[in-house]
């Protein structure tokens, strides 16, 4: 008995579960009522980016990232909504700014394994296999 695995499911399980794990792992130091707006927007855009519309995503995101630019949920989400249009797409500049984001969320949220684990996969995709491996041992640790 063979056991198949549908690997566009396995994708979005795995996308699911880093916005959600993202979502709840960075605790800034502002109010209960911005926390409980910013998990709501957050999830609002997190329907919209399963939809596929990454551009009314990012114009959503870019009121509050002006407004909170180190917020690890709105930068996370903003460069989940590039890497996938751009893997969807092959539109390599849509990666990089991916990348961009990921790295304004390392920033942000250091302790934080997925932005390191996405930028290691867009690094080892473009043949940058240093950078992929220091992310994926950041990841990993």
């Amino acid at each position: 008995m063979a056991i198949s695995c549908n690997f566009n499911s396995f994708k979005k399980a795995l996308i699911y579960l880093s916005i959600a794990l993202i979502l709840t792992s960075c605790n800034h130091k502002k109010n209960d009522d911005y926390q409980d707006s910013a998990k709501v927007i957050g999830e609002e855009i997190e329907e919209i980016i399963l939809k596929n519309n990454f551009v009314k995503a990012r114009n959503v995101l870019k009121t509050y990232i002006k407004n909170d630019p180190s917020s690890c949920k709105f930068n996370y989400l903003n460069a989940i909504s590039y890497l996938r249009e751009g893997l969807q797409t092959g539109e390599y500049k849509l990666i990089d700014m991916a990348r961009v984001g990921f790295n304004i969320v390392k920033k942000s949220c250091p302790n934080n394994f997925w932005p390191y684990y996405y930028h290691g996969i867009i690094s080892y995709k473009s043949g940058d296999y240093n950078v992929a491996a220091e992310n994926f041992i950041k990841a990993f640790q």
